[in-house]
């Protein structure tokens, strides 16, 4: 923080300028993100903002066509594939023009670059399965593809197991993954998957080189090999990230303009800036393309729809995308004062009505115009978020009473009965902040005087986001709050974050839920096929959610894209938000 500030005070003087269409940079890409990410390991995806700079120089097998609606995948990687007529079978080619470039010192090859083989994509698949690894994203291939789950099982019994696994499967493959040839790929699956290439074209699929994860002295956290149109040349942590145009890429044809081959930018800088204020005033003097304007600065930036008229006349616009995700407050199910202790009946439906309290007497109202400006997000009646087929209009599994006053009685009564009259003899809770930032501070303070109207006594915890992912990931988190987005059109997205298999080794079920009944009807229900009976199974699985409160949904939130006029190319996705290759300066 303090270096960010000294770079903005002595070196970045351009910020305060009043900028024109025609001082935009050629060919350089300018945007920010709130906090730097901690890792470009493709195994560290499920962290947004990891995600956003991975996004760039990582590729999948297929990739969300940024302008198909209904939502498509298009080839990337791949050339092509093929499905058999039952749906389980699939043969990929990879494009005989993809390569990976190796832009540091001591390259892992002469030239640099080195094809594509389906060999990589075993590889990369692997990896991201090994237990040892603990990706949260390992939820992508689970219970998919024929072999890759008992490859995970003998990975997490020893380390001797772990490598004749690796061995054994890069030397023959595994029953549902095998290499037919250097750019060719078979894929056997367990069932027939309608989201199968979705799951590809996801940030968790990407493939990468083996050489840049066992070469020593390389590491792909800090120095990322890939296959993309963007390489990374600069990063200073708190401070700046700078990817160029990879050297020689391949191209591709541009969806905006196919007269144009991608990437447009020369070159695209990432200023990681903790402050909204500062962001905002960033923006206003050009020095960045696009800003989400979000929480206090809303109002500051847009007006009636539309960006204020300072904005507007200098041709910003502003772009909508409608809610993919649900905004949560957490609960760690492992916690002794608010989650579940085996064998203890009586405490544990104590307990619940604890957690019912919370929900009960989350200031929801204040929320929605403090952080959300009143229009930054749609009200929440459950996890699911509307647009999904299984989003029930008609059945609201919401805390949410009609009044403030309603929610906090309710509550206050329920602490009455699980023993703690007015929080008496109930310790303080503990909630854990995702950044030391004053609009988390103001989140904070927000949630604690809500719940502290109820009785409960409340300590509000700052973090630096990695310090805030390392206590969930090590369920230290008591209470916390996420946001959980759809990495594609189906609910199972969703739902899979409370999946009993997913609590452990820092996967995607950050509260630790564990419920057989529920574990048992999201197996059935990722099989399945969308209709009634898969509509019956989301619809029991919330009920088990409304009942246990092992988290409850606050709203689902918004996505607004302010635009300098010279920035092209922006279509806002809700499963691929940040693609810098399609974005281009418009020259004067």
């Amino acid at each position: 923080m303090h270096f960010l500030w000294s770079a903005i005070l002595l070196g970045l003087g351009p910020w305060l300028q009043e900028p024109t269409a025609q001082e935009a940079p050629r060919n350089v890409g300018r945007f920010s993100l709130s906090v730097d990410p901690d890792s470009l390991d493709p195994l560290k995806s499920t962290n947004t903002v990891n995600q956003v700079i991975q996004r760039q120089i990582f590729e999948g097998l297929a990739e969300p066509d940024p302008l198909a609606r209904p939502f498509q995948v298009q080839a990337l990687l791949a050339q092509s594939w093929e499905v058999s007529a039952d749906g389980k079978q699939w043969t990929f080619e990879i494009r005989e023009d993809a390569s990976f470039y190796d832009p540091y010192e001591q390259p892992l090859w002469p030239d640099r670059r080195r094809p594509v083989y389906a060999e990589d994509v075993v590889y990369s698949w692997l990896r991201l399965m090994d237990k040892r690894s603990a990706s949260s994203a390992s939820f992508v291939l689970e219970d998919l593809i024929e072999g890759l789950d008992e490859f995970r099982q003998r990975t997490g019994r020893n380390e001797k197991e772990a490598q004749q696994a690796w061995k054994e499967a890069m030397a023959g493959g595994l029953p549902g993954l095998q290499v037919l040839g250097p750019r060719k790929l078979k894929v056997r699956l367990k069932r027939p998957s309608s989201d199968f290439l979705f799951r590809l074209a996801s940030p968790y699929c990407v493939v990468y080189p083996r050489e840049a994860v066992e070469t020593e002295g390389r590491r792909l956290s800090d120095q990322p090999i890939g296959s993309g149109p963007f390489i990374l040349v600069h990063w200073i942590t708190k401070y700046q990230a700078i990817l160029r145009q990879t050297p020689g890429w391949r191209g591709q044809v541009c969806p905006f303009d196919p007269e144009r081959s991608l990437p447009h930018l020369q070159e695209v800088q990432f200023t990681f800036v903790p402050e909204g204020s500062t962001r905002v005033q960033m923006f206003r003097s050009g020095a960045l393309d696009r800003l989400p304007p979000n929480g206090a600065n809303y109002n500051s930036l847009v007006r009636d729809g539309k960006p204020v008229p300072e904005l507007a006349e200098k041709g910003v616009r502003l772009l909508r995308q409608d809610p993919s995700g649900t905004s949560l407050l957490m609960i760690n199910m492992d916690d002794p004062v608010l989650g579940h202790v085996p064998g203890d009946d009586v405490g544990n439906a104590k307990r619940r009505l604890l957690r019912k309290a919370l929900a009960l007497s989350f200031p929801y109202r204040r929320w929605h115009e403090v952080l959300r400006q009143g229009v930054l997000a749609s009200s929440s009646r459950g996890l699911l978020p509307p647009g999904v087929p299984e989003a029930d209009p008609n059945q609201d599994f919401g805390f949410r009473r009609p009044t403030r006053q309603q929610g906090v009685a309710e509550a206050k009564r329920l602490l009455t009965e699980a023993g703690y009259p007015q929080g008496k003899g109930l310790p303080a809770l503990v909630l854990e902040l995702q950044g030391t930032a004053n609009i988390h501070k103001t989140m904070g303070d927000l949630i604690a005087h809500g719940w502290q109207e109820a009785g409960f006594k409340v300590q509000v915890q700052s973090n630096r986001y990695s310090e805030y992912l390392e206590k969930i990931g090590k369920g230290e988190a008591q209470c916390f709050t996420r946001g959980w987005y759809l990495d594609w059109p189906d609910s199972s997205v969703m739902l899979e974050m409370f999946y009993g298999p997913n609590a452990s080794g820092g996967g995607i079920n950050a509260s630790r839920f564990l419920h057989p009944e529920y574990d048992r009807l999201f197996a059935e229900f990722r099989s399945m096929p969308h209709g009634p009976k898969r509509n019956q199974l989301a619809h029991r699985m919330q009920e088990i959610l409304f009942q246990e409160v092992p988290a409850f949904s606050i709203d689902h939130p918004i996505g607004y894209q302010l635009v300098q006029p010279w920035l092209r190319n922006v279509a806002i996705h809700p499963y691929d938000f940040f693609v810098c290759k399609y974005f281009r300066i418009q020259q004067p």
